[in-house]
């Protein structure tokens, strides 16, 4: 059997081997096959995209190899390690043998803000294959995103989740376009009266990727993968993809990345507000007890007792 490494389409990160020559009879570069700049059309206006990661998140991507060892570091343009990455191989009952999983990790607090690489390392010293991933821009905030966490019930899309695994997403978007929606059930008898008979109420929105510089198609193919899994947290609200619901995008002609619209509706349709908090409360119940000294024989007018 050949050497053969699985990269995941819906993983956080986007992979590639850092090294490839096109076949001189070709001119297209696949989907996901190349990097976004290296792959965009000839005609295009070139164009740059750095996937956005902050300080307080790490770098989580899954793959599968049937081969080894797989190594991993967070680089710089000069291929400078500016942080190792840990591996582990993953339980799992997905892939047989002599596949194996892996997750590789990245902790992003104290990484000096910049643009960044993922490279990952599999097979031994002299041998190994490289990968790359699309340049990442590390910063301590990134306002304008939203944050996708995602987990499923079971191993699907060749990803690994049955160790309650979860990825974390970011990309250029907002939430926008509130619309109130309600499904009405009525009667309406043989001279056409009408009546109620129940109603549920609900609240639609819209996602929207990429804000005024678009995204590219790669960002776009990964948040349609993701809400594919069983439970999506945009910014720590959970919402599902209506049945029916699709990517619409939005662009110009000549320019290779564009803005995507997605019907979104909260998971949990809830009838208000619900706070919660885990600060310890004071629990304590006083009781005052009067006493007449005439019928009693007490010396004071009162007790107080503290009962726990």
């Amino acid at each position: 059997m050949a050497n053969q490494i699985v990269l995941l389409d819906i993983a956080a990160v986007k992979l590639f081997l850092q090294t490839q020559t096109l076949d001189s009879r070709y001119h297209t570069w696949h989907f996901n096959v190349n990097s976004f700049y290296d792959s965009q059309l000839y005609f295009q206006e070139r164009k740059i995209y750095c996937q956005k990661w902050q300080t307080n998140e790490n770098i989580y991507v899954q793959l599968a190899s049937n081969f080894g060892p797989v190594t991993a570091r967070l680089i710089d343009a000069e291929e400078n390690i500016i942080a190792p990455a840990v591996v582990t191989t993953l339980s799992q009952s997905f892939y047989f043998t002599p596949f194996a999983a892996y997750g590789i990790t990245v902790n992003l607090a104290g990484i000096t803000a910049g643009i960044y690489w993922l490279q990952v390392l599999v097979g031994g010293t002299g041998t190994e294959t490289k990968l790359i991933s699309e340049p990442m821009m590390i910063a301590e905030d990134w306002p304008g995103t939203i944050q996708f966490e995602y987990s499923h019930s079971e191993n699907e899309y060749g990803a690994i989740f049955q160790n309650g695994e979860k990825m974390y997403f970011r990309t250029e978007g907002v939430i926008d376009d509130f619309t109130p929606g309600i499904t009405e059930t009525v009667f309406e008898d043989d001279p056409g009266n009408i009546v109620r008979l129940s109603s549920t109420t609900h609240r639609s929105f819209k996602l929207s990727i990429g804000n005024e510089a678009g995204v590219p198609d790669w960002v776009a193919d990964k948040v349609n993968r993701i809400f594919g899994c069983d439970s999506v947290l945009l910014d720590g609200k959970q919402f599902v993809r209506p049945e029916g619901g699709k990517m619409e995008p939005k662009g110009e002609e000549g320019y290779p990345m564009r803005g995507w619209k997605m019907d979104i509706r909260e998971a949990k349709n809830r009838n208000g507000l619900t706070i919660e908090n885990d600060i310890p409360q004071n629990n304590s119940v006083v009781l005052i007890y009067i006493g007449e000294n005439a019928l009693f024989g007490l010396t004071g007018d009162s007790y107080i007792t503290k009962v726990e």
